[in-house]
């Protein structure tokens, strides 16, 4: 397992003045980021070997979103390997080690030179898991979809042009992005109970995301498709 501190920062803060949903992910994608990087599988490691992780999906749960100045632990750790598919565990814990959100997520290996799926190699993976330390999943109240079907009473929203500044060191748009298109189109006032996104086909520069949005009961689902009517992600949010 990896973990390090930090404080909660003034423009990490969402209107509510408490750490916004996008700047707790990215914590987390740090916290695998720099757990890679000590494991000397990191950016210069995969880049060797022009491989790389893509993110499948998230399920998030929310228990208690903290403060600025709160100090914050965040750790993560892998838990199982399948096939092309690597499941990592996050959590983020206050200052009393009280959990203020954990989530699960999927991965899979990518051969970026043939621009397929592909089994990772056992020096790949075996470092990620003598660092778990033997620990399993997190207790996570469900276990992760393989799919998002969004259903209920469909709005649409305004198209999204991809600029650069959506895009990430891979040149498509960035996993967190699309979590805060939702959330901007959604408008959401309140902390949700759970979040969770699927990401199916990446967006490109110059793409066009077009957003439809589903409303049924507790749940609130956004669906991008690009111009060709192909869906890129969808996320769904239930209160």
């Amino acid at each position: 397992m990896y973990s390090f501190n930090s404080l909660v920062r003034f423009s990490e803060l969402d209107e509510n003045g408490l750490l916004s949903i996008p700047a707790a992910i990215r914590y987390f994608l740090d916290c695998s980021s720099l757990q890679s990087e000590t494991l000397g599988r990191g950016i210069a490691f995969l880049r060797e070997r022009r491989i790389a992780w893509w993110l499948f999906g998230w399920q998030i749960e929310f228990f208690r979103m903290p403060a600025l100045g709160e100090e914050i632990r965040i750790s993560t750790w892998a838990y199982g390997f399948s096939g092309i598919y690597a499941h990592r565990n996050f959590l983020m814990e206050d200052a009393s080690g009280k959990t203020l959100l954990w989530a699960d997520s999927s991965w899979f290996s990518m051969d970026m030179e043939k621009g397929c799926p592909r089994r990772p190699l056992p020096e790949e993976v075996d470092v990620y898991r003598e660092d778990s330390e033997g620990r399993g999943r997190c207790l996570l109240k469900e276990a992760m979809e393989k799919r998002l079907l969004p259903s209920g009473v469909m709005e649409r929203g305004e198209t999204i042009v991809i600029g650069k500044e959506h895009l990430d060191s891979n040149r498509h748009v960035n996993n967190v992005r699309y979590i805060e298109f939702a959330l901007d189109l959604l408008k959401l006032s309140d902390m949700p109970r759970t979040l969770d996104v699927r990401y199916k086909k990446s967006a490109l520069l110059g793409d066009i995301l077009s957003p439809e949005m589903y409303a049924e009961n507790a749940q609130l689902f956004v669906e991008f498709k690009n111009q060709a009517g192909e869906t890129c992600s969808v996320v769904r949010i239930r209160r």
